[in-house]
């Protein structure tokens, strides 16, 4: 699509470059977290941040392979866990999490 004049790859940590654009006063329309498991809460904490009203929230890889469903206790399935259970509730978001692939977060942000 000779597109890659137009696209900026950024590598390091996702919590960094994600504060970065906060503190640059950046905002975004769409937002896809599939980074390291434990960390997705603080991933939808900061791209809130970086959200308006209107901008999407996917999120993938929330039934971890089936793991979410068998009440294991590693990190990874508490994280997640608590991820979708903030996902599915949170008052900046109209949300919901689709049965495809492995388990996909879609939301919406109201405000």
């Amino acid at each position: 699509a000779a597109l890659i004049s137009k696209v900026d790859f950024l590598c390091g940590s996702a919590k960094e470059i994600l504060e970065n654009f906060i503190l640059e006063g950046f905002s975004f329309d769409l937002f896809f977290i599939d980074a390291d498991k434990y960390n997705y809460h603080l991933y939808l904490d900061l791209c809130l941040k970086l959200a308006r009203p209107g901008s999407i929230l996917l999120a993938d890889n929330l039934f971890l392979k089936g793991k979410i469903f068998t009440k294991k206790n590693t990190p990874s399935v508490k994280s997640i866990a608590l991820f979708n259970e903030t996902f599915a509730h949170h008052k900046r978001l109209d949300s919901i999490i689709l049965p495809l692939g492995d388990g996909l977060g879609f939301g919406v942000v109201k405000n």
